[in-house]
């Protein structure tokens, strides 16, 4: 669904709010509510596994060069519309326009954000700038590099020290860090953690909804801002209390957040074209490597398939087979776990080949 100029969003103002728990971190768009009933209405909601987001910021075009192209783009279209082309041909563009780059990553929202702001000060008969979006631009391409730094030597996991040792070695170098992090106005407020629920920009989504399922709610420590250094300084600073850790994901190469397990060796981004994650091909090849190590698991496998034909052959029923499948499968992890010889399991596989 194409947003049109008759839309009620955003009024009088708009921002962005962030909040993390232990797993996710989560980003909305605001506006004010006009009905009075809470004192902001939410637009677009969107939660990552924490430390996705600036994660996968980092593999953004090197110098963000095609963000020049944006600018140029947008700067004809408020051109336009100064000189006065009808607001019904702009502002849908601008309004796809700003999902598009809310959709991109949350570190864009600040950018988003400001498209959208044109549409208040048109409203308000001001004369409509693009000085703010290309503020927005600036701040974006200058944070690249310097995420790019704090990541990998303050997060990494195979760095010496906790991140939190990291962080304040690197703060000794650098004139920006002593007071790093700082970020907008925080409060406690009611949150949405889960749950598919519609929002106002996510129209063309909600196919993908299903079922509408009552989100679960609590309370967080909310950002309400809508620069991109509040937003990093927010996150980094959530990263640094949740002592998270960074590691280069084995299967697509790109770095992924970890609070827990730091062995964990795959991330949990989908995979082009094949419908898994990283996580799930990972496991795929974890259990087929040990299918070539582990003897048990090769003559399981082996005697599964062979009895799995004779279903097709008509000499044994699929209940029978469910049977012996689930105690092939005890027989053959007490094998791996040595609780039963090899030879042994070997001979049970083996005891009904008369069938």
């Amino acid at each position: 669904m194409e947003y049109t100029y008759t839309s009620t969003f955003p009024f009088m103002e708009i921002w962005f709010s962030a909040y993390t728990d232990d797993k996710l971190e989560y980003f909305e768009i605001r506006t004010c509510d006009t009905s009075g009933k809470r004192s902001f209405k939410p637009l677009w909601h969107k939660s990552f596994p924490l430390g996705m987001s600036v994660a996968d910021f980092l593999y953004e075009d090197d110098n963000l060069e095609y963000l020049e192209t944006e600018l140029q783009i947008l700067e004809s279209r408020i051109s336009a519309l100064n000189s006065g082309e009808k607001a019904e041909k702009i502002f849908p563009d601008l309004f796809a326009r700003a999902k598009r780059w809310a959709d991109t990553n949350p570190l864009y929202l600040p950018l988003a954000i400001a498209i959208e702001q044109l549409k208040i000060e048109y409203e308000q008969k001001r004369q409509v700038s693009i000085d703010n979006i290309r503020t927005n631009i600036v701040e974006l391409i200058e944070w690249k590099h310097t995420l790019s730094d704090i990541i990998h030597n303050v997060f990494e996991t195979d760095k010496n020290g906790n991140p939190q040792e990291n962080f304040i070695h690197m703060a000794s170098g650098k004139q920006w860090l002593p007071q790093f992090p700082q970020y907008g106005m925080m409060r406690t407020e009611s949150v949405v953690f889960d749950g598919h629920i519609p929002y106002p920009y996510d129209y063309s989504e909600l196919m993908d909804f299903g079922d509408l399922v009552l989100p679960k709610s609590g309370v967080a420590t909310v950002l309400n801002a809508t620069s991109l250094s509040d937003l990093v300084g927010f996150l980094i600073a959530q990263y640094l209390c949740s002592n998270l850790r960074f590691r280069t994901c084995k299967c697509c190469g790109k770095l992924f957040g970890i609070t827990t397990d730091y062995r964990l060796e795959y991330c949990s981004r989908e995979i082009d074209g094949l419908g898994k994650t990283c996580r799930e091909m990972g496991a795929t090849r974890v259990y087929g490597k040990k299918v070539a190590e582990e003897p048990a698991i090769k003559e399981y496998t082996r005697s599964y398939k062979a009895h799995n034909a004779r279903i097709r052959y008509g000499i044994m029923t699929r209940d029978e087979f469910n049977i012996w499948a689930a105690e092939a499968r005890e027989k053959r992890d007490a094998c791996v776990a040595g609780k039963l010889s090899f030879e042994e399991f070997v001979a049970w596989l083996d005891s009904d080949k008369h069938r």
